[in-house]
């Protein structure tokens, strides 16, 4: 069964005591197991979970001790809390009874609340000593349970090990039975520390122990804390904190390194405080840096630390050259570093520089900075017991970084060193009058040029207001005011300002100078150059004056030429521009209006925004480019596009500005030809018209001559036939059928050449009007009713929407008739012609389709072009001009619409029309 509450377990052989006990229990919310003889005992304890016993002292069989001590030895019971219960309070007795393992006594007669409150504290305890238990097996440091050992005297003479948690198991590498019942005395772990005094003052006082310690015999630091969980129960917790303490120690020992590099000693001195500081903490016998000479070639042993009673030997390492031990650099590149107990080991050459001191161990690995090559940090012992461990070469490896970082800083410093010498030297020689100001404007420094053949007199530290050496420098009055000292004019002051506030790294300025020369104050131009130079004290303004008088004198002679030829550029009446890298300099008045641009809109341009297309740009380019190379000047025919979108022809002249190259710019001046060009092209355009047109007239004529002839000359001949010769009935019908289609030929071919011929003159107006096309199909099928009968042809019209179409009636009329025409005579007898109508957009389509012969595509894209014009030949031998499909596409074009074919050769034939609609 489940027992929720704890169950308490009485021995005593008083009936009316056990009642009373009982009672308390029960009343107290726990259950009771009541026993008055050993065998009831005994059942009780092995047959239920019990929580608590309370025995008594005095039994008839036996005696409460010595059952004490049997549940103690016995690892079921041994950790069930134990309660005596005596009439007497015989101080041997209870000291007997604690000794033995109990909680408590509990004095006879029995106080009730004195009992609960004793049953409720025990049972509180031991339910957080199981909770103990469970973390105690799951601690990652070692820990156990010690029970004291008494003498008959009361006195602890020992403590045993009870129970262990499995890190204390692995650290000694036993199993739990082996290290049960075992002394703590036999744990050199707590040598020094644990005691039996300090054991005897816990169970005292109940002060929990907390130590640290290193322990010389195993070489390790421990962390310990020892404290009661019950009155004979000593909890100890073990931890090795070797690792801990050695990375304090080691970052003491770089925190001292750090801070002995960054001292104010002398470099030398720095890093000898470094090196003794690694050599002293690992206890070795020398400690040494081999820096690079000669880049990479040779190395100085240039530092140096030996332990007391070791050779230095920094004066026999040299400029030693690294062909000599060429091993050394070969296995730190391949390996990172040389590391050896065993000197042995090593290439011969490097144990040849070993060996004379006695090294017996050997650690060295590289100085570098990122890709940058300083030397080598090296480490030697003497010791043939000594070896390396892990945390020795990862301290090692720290001091070789941070000494590398104080061998950069160190070379830094003397190349700023330098540098500053350089730049004193510069500042002094310079041919430009140079001021060293502070953040208050007060003269550091001023070297001596003599720009303005004056010299000042100037004694350092003096701290002079820069008025008071040098006299006003007007920018905005264009003149010299004549004080000496700063105004809010002065250009010096408003640049050397602004630079400040705004934390602008370089200003120039010019303005006019008063400055003191040999033959008295005159005013001068100057170009002063304002630049703020950072520092870790604050921000200096270096200023740079320069005398520009002559220049800026040249530069207005410039400006008086530039003004001139302006003011002629301006009335020339060609156009003129200057380009510089893509980009407009100048241009004219009379370019800018050409092009239908402002100046100032032509200026934002580039070059090639004036052309029709970067194309064409390139290729003006490259022609002009090319006759500069071989004379100095190049005249290209050019194409331009004005704002508007017209194109401008003109004559482009080019030049260097300088006469020799483009540095300075491209001068161009550009006249327009556009009048001739239109008027040349209109000239050729209308010979090509006049030729074309002659070609058509001569093509036309002969292939008129040859149709007309045909029919009419054909129709002759049967007459004459006729006339001459007796013939039947039957046959004579035949010639006059023939006589008939070629007087029909005859007059198709004259009714389309008049039509043809005033489409083409002008004659037929376009009079648009809303025309019904199944009327157009009518008309077309009357007309050719005799010739659809003779072939055997249906001509069909399918409409249901009782479609109209807006259009001229006579040309509608003539397009469809043709299109019919031309379907019958290409279709075989029994065939089909059908003329279709749908909307399509903002147009209507009629679409003419047949079953005849068909058209190749190659000829078919052209029979509608301008350039064709061919007679050709029906399924029955009808004879054609190709003039009909010239008033095709001519009454299809008035309407501004478009025409296409979809055939196939022995399939048929579709011409659709598309006609806009309003």
């Amino acid at each position: 069964m489940t027992i929720d509450k704890p169950t308490i377990l009485v021995y005593d052989d008083s009936k009316l005591e056990l009642l009373e006990i009982k009672s308390h229990i029960i009343e107290a919310g726990y259950i009771p197991l009541i026993a008055n003889n050993e065998d009831e005992f005994n059942r009780y304890l092995y047959h239920y979970k019990v929580s608590l016993i309370i025995l008594d002292v005095v039994l008839q069989a036996t005696n409460g001790f010595e059952i004490c001590r049997r549940l103690k030895l016995d690892a079921k019971t041994k950790e069930i809390p134990l309660i005596f219960l005596t009439a007497l309070s015989n101080q041997s007795e209870i000291m007997q009874g604690l000794q033995l393992g109990a909680e408590e006594f509990i004095i006879k007669p029995i106080n009730k609340d004195i009992f609960k409150l004793r049953l409720s504290r025990i049972l509180k305890r031991y339910k957080e000593l199981d909770e103990y238990n469970a973390l105690f097996q799951e601690m990652n440091s070692c820990s156990f349970v010690l029970e004291p050992l008494y003498d008959m005297k009361g006195i602890l003479v020992d403590a045993i090990i009870s129970t262990a948690n499995p890190s204390f198991l692995l650290h000694t590498n036993k199993e739990l039975e082996e290290v049960l019942s075992t002394s703590f005395k036999d744990y050199p772990e707590l040598e020094g520390v644990v005691g039996l005094e300090a054991l005897t003052n816990l169970l005292q006082t109940r002060e929990a122990i907390n130590a640290e310690y290193y322990n010389k015999t195993l070489n390790r630091w421990y962390k310990l804390k020892a404290y009661l969980i019950s009155f004979s129960k000593i909890v100890l917790i073990l931890a090795d904190i070797t690792d801990d303490k050695r990375y304090e120690l080691e970052q003491t020992l770089i925190g001292s390194i750090s801070k002995s590099l960054i001292s104010n000693n002398d470099f030398e001195t720095k890093i000898k405080n470094a090196l003794e500081l690694l050599g002293n903490y690992l206890e070795v016998s020398r400690v040494y840096i081999y820096e690079d000479i000669s880049s990479g070639s040779f190395f100085n042993n240039t530092y140096e630390w030996c332990a007391i009673d070791v050779q230095p030997y920094r004066d026999y390492l040299q400029h030693v050259d690294y062909h000599i031990i060429p091993s050394w650099k070969e296995l730190i590149e391949q390996r990172g570093e040389i590391i050896t107990t065993n000197i042995s080991e090593l290439p011969g050459d490097i144990k040849a520089l070993f060996e004379p001191q006695g090294v017996k161990a050997v650690y060295a690995c590289s100085l570098r900075i990122g890709n940058e090559q300083l030397g080598y940090l090296g480490v030697n012992n003497t010791d043939e017991r000594f070896h390396w461990d892990s945390s020795t070469l990862k301290l090692i490896r720290t001091v070789s970084n941070i000494i590398s970082t104080a061998i950069q800083r160190e070379h830094a410093s003397q190349q700023l060193e330098a540098s500053k010498r350089q730049l004193d030297l510069i500042f002094e020689n310079s041919p430009v009058t140079q001021v060293l100001l502070n953040d208050q404007l007060q003269v550091l420094r001023v070297n001596h040029s003599k720009v303005f053949d004056y010299r000042i007199d100037f004694e350092k530290d003096s701290f002079l207001p820069f008025g008071e050496v040098f006299k006003c420098i007007n920018h905005t009055k264009e003149k010299e005011c004549g004080e000496s000292k700063f105004c809010s004019n002065c250009t010096i002051r408003t640049t050397i300002i602004k630079n400040l506030d705004l934390g602008q790294g370089e200003n120039k300025v010019e303005g006019l100078m008063r400055v003191n020369t040999s033959n008295g104050v005159r005013a001068v131009s100057v170009l002063v150059s304002t630049a703020v130079i950072k520092h870790k004290n604050g921000e200096n303004v270096l200023v740079s004056i320069d005398d520009i008088t002559e220049r800026k004198r040249a530069e207005n002679l410039i400006k008086s030429n530039e003004k001139r030829l302006k003011q002629i550029f301006s009335v020339a009446q060609v156009g003129i521009c200057l380009a510089k890298q893509g980009e407009f300099v100048f241009v004219n008045r009379y370019l800018a209006d050409l092009l239908g641009y402002t100046d100032e809109e032509v200026l934002r341009m580039p070059t090639s925004g004036l052309f029709c297309s970067i194309e064409d740009y390139n290729t003006v380019r490259e022609k002009a480019y090319s006759q500069l190379e071989v004379r100095k000047h190049a005249s290209v025919e050019v194409t331009l596009k004005a704002k508007n979108g017209e194109l401008i022809y003109a004559i482009l002249m080019a030049a260097f500005y300088n006469n020799k190259d483009e540095s300075e710019g491209l001068i161009s001046v550009i006249t327009n030809i556009t009048p001739r060009k239109l008027a040349e092209e209109a000239l050729l355009q209308n010979q090509k018209s006049l030729r074309k047109a002659n070609n058509d007239k001569d093509t036309f004529i002969s292939i008129l001559g040859h149709d007309l002839n045909n029919a009419i000359g054909g129709s002759v001949q049967i007459v004459n036939l006729l006339n001459k010769v007796e013939c039947s009935e039957e046959e004579r019908q035949m010639f006059i059928k023939q006589i008939f289609d070629n007087t029909l030929s005859a007059h198709g071919l004259l009714t389309n050449l008049v039509i043809w011929g005033k489409n083409t003159s002008g004659q037929i107006g376009f009079k648009p009007e809303n025309v019904k096309v199944q009327d157009l199909y009518v008309a077309s099928s009357q007309i050719y009713q005799l010739q659809l009968n003779q072939k055997q042809l249906s001509f069909t019209f399918a409409d249901e929407q009782n479609a109209f179409v807006h259009g001229d009636p006579f040309m509608l009329d003539a397009i469809i008739r043709n299109l019919v025409n031309n379907a019958i005579k290409f279709t075989p007898e029994g065939g089909q012609i059908s003329l279709g109508v749908k909307q399509e957009n903002d147009s209507i389509i009629l679409s003419l389709t047949d079953t005849g012969i068909g058209i190749v595509k190659e000829k078919a894209q052209y029979l509608f072009s301008d350039e064709y014009m061919q007679s050709g030949i029906g399924t029955d031998g009808e004879q054609g001009t190709g003039i009909g499909l010239k008033i095709i596409k001519g009454f299809v074009d008035r309407h501004e619409g478009q025409i296409w074919i979809d055939s196939e050769p022995g399939k048929g034939t579709c011409v659709s029309v598309a006609l806009p609609q309003e």
